[in-house]
């Protein structure tokens, strides 16, 4: 098992991601630059490269080290996703990203979370400071680039895309309700695993 802080090691990228995923709305560059560097700063990244205007406005990502709590570091990742829909409006999304690889070398009681037993109400042991830490990140970044909605958790990006707003589930939930940031934290730790 790498390290929770290896960025060379492939193992360390594995396993999907636990993090903050951002709907920043209609598609503006500057923007996108704006927010990406605010959100690498906020986050407190160490190692790696902040995120540029060309790697914002393109595919790629930016690696670097977080420290969702002190002395505790942990690979995570800048990266973008500009929509094009011909039905819809085009959108920028945002997204800081702990791969669970990483975060099961963080913490070994994220075993394999998702699944089995360490999808149960033991996990709140470690994901409610790591929530905590996102929903902190995700105000801060508020603050400084009002965006529409935000979402954090496990393969957060689904849920913010989905049409129901309601939070308070297994993901916290960050809307703009006219320039006022409204929060739905965490509400259950189980993800449907009997606990």
């Amino acid at each position: 098992m790498p390290a929770a802080d290896d960025l060379e090691d492939p193992e360390t990228w594995l396993g999907g991601f636990y993090g903050l995923a951002v709907l920043l709305g209609p598609r503006d560059d500057d923007v996108l630059t704006e927010a990406g560097t605010a959100l690498w700063r906020l986050a407190g990244f160490d190692r790696g490269a902040p995120p540029g205007r060309a790697t914002l406005t393109g595919s790629l990502v930016s690696r670097g080290v977080v420290e969702p709590l002190p002395g505790r570091p942990v690979a995570a990742m800048v990266s973008v996703l500009r929509v094009v829909e011909s039905a819809e409006p085009d959108e920028d999304w945002l997204f800081l990203d702990i791969p669970l690889g990483a975060l099961e070398a963080w913490d070994p009681a994220v075993g394999a979370f998702p699944f089995g037993p360490e999808a149960s109400w033991p996990s709140r042991a470690w994901r409610e400071p790591l929530e905590g830490w996102l929903v902190a990140v995700a105000r801060a970044l508020f603050a400084e680039v009002p965006y529409l909605r935000a979402s954090t958790g496990w393969e957060a990006s689904g849920l913010v895309r989905s049409d129901d707003l309601t939070g308070g589930g297994h993901h916290a939930l960050l809307l703009n309700d006219g320039g006022r940031l409204q929060v739905s934290p965490v509400s259950r730790w189980d993800f449907g695993m009997p606990g």
